[in-house]
């Protein structure tokens, strides 16, 4: 049975390959990141075929840098970007800074500018967008807001924590979030 270590100098160049496609920025740190996982699992991935392995791998990669509580993304950015963060994920990525208008994004904060790298411009907008709703919710709302989507507690948990029935936190969640839809 091989080694995790032999495994990953034999197909360096392929892990290499895909940690590029997926976090062209970050994928150094992106294969380490692989690479510590699967010292810790690889018992568990030697019971993946063979000619299954990279194709495991490239999802594997795909979720770190998709997911923004991921491990990568965590080490990378921080545990408190957008302030815990109501993106769940990232789909576009800019690999060179001359695809962005740059008209587009003077009028940008520089925590926003910091985002371009891993967001779209769409994404960021939609960012901003809720950023200012937010400012006119009622406290009850913010609160509400702040622990399902920033602190991603479920509906059960608020209600124990915030001391009311699991319906109202039901019927609240659900008009605040056609609130916010509506101004999409």
């Amino acid at each position: 049975m091989k080694d995790w270590s032999i495994w990953i100098s034999e197909n360096y160049s392929g892990l290499e390959y895909w940690a590029k496609r997926r976090d062209f920025n970050n994928w150094s740190d992106l294969l380490s990141h692989l690479t510590l996982h699967l010292e810790k699992n690889w018992s568990t991935f030697t019971t993946i075929p063979d000619e299954k392995k990279i194709a495991w791998c490239q999802g594997w990669y795909k979720n770190q840098v998709r997911w923004m509580n991921s491990k990568h993304n965590v080490d990378i950015f921080g545990d408190g970007l957008c302030g815990g963060s109501f993106i769940e994920f990232k789909t576009e990525i800019y690999d060179d800074v001359h695809e962005l208008d740059l008209d587009l994004i003077c009028d940008y904060t520089h925590e926003e500018r910091l985002w371009i790298d891993d967001f779209s411009l769409s994404q960021i907008s939609k960012i901003r967008k809720i950023k200012k709703l937010y400012t006119t919710f009622t406290n009850e709302e913010q609160v509400l807001f702040d622990l399902y989507f920033k602190d991603m507690l479920s509906q059960r948990k608020i209600a124990e924590k915030i001391n009311i029935p699991l319906s109202a936190v039901y019927n609240m969640l659900k008009n605040l979030k056609i609130k916010i839809k509506n101004e999409f």
